[in-house]
């Protein structure tokens, strides 16, 4: 009985909290897409190319962590003379700021499939804190992820200049994703 305490203290101690699981996402199952208007009319454009890191295990949401790298310029917006002014500086400034990135620094349960992911969005050099909702589903090994963002264009910059009113181009854009991942 005596050896059977230090087996049982040294297997408590040593077992420490359950492993994040990490995701590997589907990228052409995926979608990055962002809403807005323009002269009154809504359109939507879609960033060709994004990267995401998920460390998420919903029942130990502890060692959660998301970031999500965007590369500015694979924006598309189906209409030729919007995609060549978003490149400029006045807009995206892809020149100085080919990346937008996400970084989570929490991520909690808000109820049902429900979770929010809170941290740092970085857009053309301005860093703001946000909480980005989304809708978790999981699968055995595959899990989808939908949610949305609503965003202020000025706050990162976006549409300076003669851009700096809504005369032409609104401020609120939402920015939507559709995540499809599967378990490493």
């Amino acid at each position: 009985m005596k050896l059977a305490l230090p087996i049982i203290a040294l297997a408590l101690l040593s077992s420490g909290p359950a492993l994040a699981i990490d995701w590997t996402v589907d990228k052409e199952q995926s979608s990055l897409t962002f809403t807005a208007t323009q002269s009154g009319s809504e359109f939507t454009g879609h960033f060709g190319a994004f990267d995401a890191t998920i460390t998420l295990d919903p029942a130990n949401l502890d060692g959660a962590g998301i970031k999500v790298s965007v590369d500015m310029t694979s924006v598309n917006t189906n209409a030729s003379d919007r995609d060549a002014q978003l490149p400029t500086a006045d807009w995206f400034d892809t020149a100085q700021f080919t990346t937008a990135i996400f970084e989570s620094a929490s991520v909690v349960h808000s109820g049902g499939n429900s979770y929010e992911a809170s941290g740092s969005l970085s857009i053309k050099g301005a860093a703001k804190t946000v909480t980005l909702p989304f809708e978790l589903t999981v699968n055995g090994n595959q899990a989808s992820a939908v949610g949305s963002l609503n965003l202020d264009r000025l706050d990162y910059s976006i549409g300076s200049g003669n851009w700096a009113n809504e005369s032409m181009v609104g401020f609120p854009v939402t920015v939507n994703f559709s995540i499809e991942a599967s378990a490493n």
